[in-house]
């Protein structure tokens, strides 16, 4: 077997391996090639590694408590004398990288009448041209304030609605004893200088008599109180709750009369209210049969 100068065997793997393939070790003042090639020494340490894990890192814990505080005032010493070759390396990597041409900017160009600076919109238009370049710019900075800033709303002028609306800040709040005695008092009280022509929304009475009637407040009451009586409970099919219907035993079209008395009236969930005799055009049916 030929055997060159330039090569050892490895005591791991048995093979006859190139000089370069075994790491240097180092020992007073002298350096030595490993027994072993790199590769059978990192497999090596792997496996030490494992088996002696926790080892490593208490001894590890206890020399950074000896330690630690010198190696890192060298190393932030170290640092700071190579901080201007880092420097540079990073500026020579920069001009070696490839540069990557910015796409064209979108727009015309125009100047911030705040700043000065120049930007590019794309949103002229007939009647609007760009003036800032940023919101800041538009009023939202010391150098140019929205006009009602800092000025109170009211102080100079009275409110049109009294107080509505206003805060006071040493007035004690209402308890809920007060809230509720205050939201019973207003149920059905009408307010003629906000009704009919006299209201924003008034359109001339184009709602028809039966859904005025229905949005009313006497028949807001009225459906309120059968629903009570019956404690929210469907009347045919017994079930608490849901979608609940107030139906008139004696329909609403034919006896008017009988539109508010709650003894006329029953609760019904949706489901068996669609069933009855009286609901929607059905109604006629049972008018037919009355009159006959």
């Amino acid at each position: 077997m030929l055997i060159l100068a330039h090569t050892k065997k490895c005591t791991r793997c048995k093979a006859w391996k190139e000089l370069s393939e075994f790491g240097i070790r180092r020992k007073k003042g002298k350096t030595y090639r490993r027994e072993h090639c790199k590769l059978c020494h990192a497999d090596n340490t792997r496996e030490y590694y494992k088996k002696n894990l926790s080892e490593i890192k208490k001894r590890k814990r206890a020399y950074d408590a000896i330690h630690g505080e010198t190696i890192r005032a060298k190393r932030k010493i170290w640092y700071k004398k190579n901080k201007e070759r880092f420097r540079q390396k990073r500026l020579e990597a920069a001009r070696l990288r490839p540069r990557i041409e910015k796409p064209p900017r979108l727009g015309k160009r125009y100047i911030c009448q705040n700043c000065e600076k120049e930007f590019f919109s794309t949103r002229e238009c007939k009647t609007r041209t760009p003036k800032f370049c940023s919101r800041a710019c538009a009023g939202f900075k010391k150098k140019c304030l929205p006009w009602n800033k800092g000025k109170p709303m009211w102080d100079a002028r009275k409110h049109p609605k009294g107080t509505l609306g206003m805060k006071f800040p040493n007035r004690a709040s209402m308890t809920e004893d007060q809230k509720r005695n205050l939201s019973l008092s207003h149920i059905g009280i009408k307010y003629p200088s906000f009704s009919k022509e006299r209201h924003w929304n008034w359109k001339g009475g184009v709602t028809e008599k039966n859904e005025a009637f229905r949005k009313s407040a006497e028949y807001k009451q009225w459906r309120g109180k059968v629903f009570a009586r019956d404690n929210y409970t469907c009347q045919i099919c017994s079930v608490r709750g849901g979608q609940l219907h107030a139906d008139h035993i004696k329909p609403f079209t034919l006896f008017p009369e009988f539109r508010l008395n709650v003894a006329n009236g029953r609760t019904l969930c949706e489901k068996c209210h669609k069933q009855t005799d009286t609901f929607g055009v059905k109604v006629r049916n049972y008018e037919k049969e009355v009159k006959s």
